[in-house]
């Protein structure tokens, strides 16, 4: 396994099913890429309760519903930082078509891949244009994570961080 590999589709990809009779279509699919992050704006529409203020998510209810376009090109998002399996910090975006793994270490690496041509992502590519597009996905990344109107972050207890130590989240 190359040191850029501990990020593939098979722990990213994972499917989100949803069953709620009379509120999703059956069989319905859709195509966007779609983060945990937009279950709860999803299930608050489509249960007919208002938005919740200051979430992270995008609400797929109108995807599901058929009236809002898709989106292939929504990147996604994964980052893992240094431990003992992985020794650099290291950020995914990926997109329906596309995925790019970077790594902050000097000199930063960023590898791409087909994910349309190359689903076992065995192939990395160095298109300095589609490097670039990802390096664009990146730049947005790091913007979010600006504490500007994003995310929250709460102190962890000490009972919780023994708890994610021993889960190896934590060192």
């Amino acid at each position: 396994m190359t040191p850029l590999a501990v990020l593939p589709d098979e722990l990213l990809r994972v499917p989100l099913m949803l069953w709620a009779p009379g509120r999703v279509p059956a069989g319905k699919r859709i195509r966007t890429p779609t983060s945990l992050t937009d279950l709860l704006p999803t299930v608050l529409d489509l249960v007919g309760l208002p938005p919740a203020e200051g979430i992270d998510g995008e609400n797929q209810a109108p995807r599901i519903r058929g009236t809002a376009p898709e989106d292939p090109a929504r990147a996604l998002f994964a980052e893992v930082h240094p431990g003992d399996r992985n020794p650099d910090h290291m950020v995914a975006a990926h997109t329906l078509a596309e995925k790019w793994i970077f790594t902050d270490v000097e000199p930063p690496k960023a590898v791409a891949y087909d994910l349309v041509g190359d689903r076992g992502e065995h192939a990395p590519l160095d298109d300095p244009a589609r490097l670039d597009r990802g390096r664009g996905y990146l730049a947005r990344y790091e913007a979010i994570g600006q504490d500007e109107g994003g995310a929250v972050h709460a102190p962890v207890g000490r009972v919780m961080e023994e708890r994610l130590k021993a889960l190896g989240y934590v060192q």
